[in-house]
């Protein structure tokens, strides 16, 4: 778990190499992938961690006994890295933890910008949104020159 936390992918790796599983709890509920995503992402290591992980088959929407998942601890931790890599791998945006809230709510909470403009854009193209493009006004014929 502390490879993890530590966005030590090598690490993380040979664990699972050696028969580690990726899904494990530790003695306080939480998984490996959720420790991922409350480190730190240097250089992209929460990223490559939180994949190799995913890869290895940690169950991407997972609840801790808070009933948060990944996405809503690397989203409070404002880690970019992990919630990017919870996305690729379909981490569902409106599952909510126990007191209701969900991984852009936490974001929000935390003042983590990154994380939340990554859930926005994703939750944009999820609902199929566009944006209408900007129309410059007509210029009336009395202001032209």
């Amino acid at each position: 778990m502390r490879a993890a936390l530590e966005g030590k992918e090598p690490g993380v790796k040979l664990l699972l190499a050696a028969g580690c599983e990726a899904d494990a709890k530790d003695n306080s509920g939480r998984r490996a992938l959720s420790w991922a995503a409350e480190g730190k992402d240097e250089h992209d290591s929460a990223f490559n961690t939180a994949t190799s992980l995913l890869e290895a088959g940690a169950e991407v929407d997972a609840k801790d006994e808070k009933g948060d998942t990944a996405l809503m601890t690397a989203a409070a931790n404002g880690n970019d890295g992990a919630v990017r890599a919870l996305l690729f791998k379909s981490a569902k945006l409106t599952l909510a933890n126990n007191d209701g809230l969900t991984a852009l709510m936490r974001a929000a909470e935390g003042g983590h910008v990154g994380a939340a403009g990554l859930l926005i854009d994703v939750k944009t193209a999820d609902i199929g949104y566009k944006f209408k493009p900007l129309v410059a006004p007509e210029v009336p014929d009395f202001m032209k020159m």
